[in-house]
């Protein structure tokens, strides 16, 4: 028997027209859950599974919480509106609150379209505000095969520098392409790419490999309505 999220991705990929209007920003209720593998980008072996869930939706705040397979908490992700995050992680190095929040997603999303913004982040540990901008655009629609199905997905780039700067290494430089599916409310497939200059390494493209990350979504559970 065929499984009901690959039935429902079959279902997505077949109604959905090849012209698009905007679209529009999720609605999102509590105990919406999504589920991926995180997947070693250089070499594409599994680090581990977690399930990101809304947990609590009320005027002004949307928070949702990461787990990984264990149950081990991991994050949260605080966002004022869908798109907007307000606290949270960046990546390992760089989390705290935002001001304002961070344009992840500028609904309505349309093809073509571009979007900059600077925004201070607030470091949790030291209290420090950090420069954070980034640099975005909607690409268009893709179809992207994950182990939960094929999808009919609105590809975004995001280019981030993340001001976690120290005294050994120079902030970093994230890249961030997304498949959003509108059906979902949610991306089914993340890649971060991750690059940084050596401290006091000023020379253009003299960048270095970081860390590179793929998520894939496994599985979707709308909350209770």
């Amino acid at each position: 028997m065929r499984s009901p999220v690959r039935n429902l991705a079959t279902i997505l990929f077949l109604l959905v027209p090849t012209v698009h209007a905007a679209t529009d920003a999720p609605q999102y209720g509590g105990g919406d859950a999504w589920s991926y593998q995180e997947l070693n980008g250089f070499n594409g072996i599994v680090r581990g599974t977690f399930t990101q869930t809304v947990a609590g939706v009320a005027s002004g705040e949307i928070r949702v919480d990461a787990r990984s397979s264990d149950g081990k908490f991991t994050d949260t992700r605080t966002f004022t509106a869908p798109g907007l995050l307000a606290d949270g992680m960046l990546n390992d190095r760089a989390s705290g609150r935002l001001e304002p929040a961070l344009q992840l997603l500028p609904f309505p999303l349309e093809e073509g379209s571009r979007w900059r913004q600077s925004v201070k982040r607030i470091d949790p540990m030291n209290g420090q505000r950090r420069d954070v901008t980034i640099y975005g655009k909607v690409k268009g629609w893709e179809n992207v095969k994950v182990p939960a199905g094929e999808f009919r997905a609105l590809k975004i780039v995001r280019e981030l520098y993340l001001g976690d700067h120290d005294a050994f290494r120079g902030q970093t430089r994230l890249t961030e392409h997304e498949w959003y599916v509108p059906e979902l409310k949610h991306w089914v497939k993340l890649q971060n790419w991750e690059e940084y200059h050596e401290a006091g390494d000023s020379v253009a493209g003299s960048y270095y490999q970081g860390d590179k990350q793929v998520f894939e979504l496994l599985s979707f559970r709308p909350g209770a309505r």
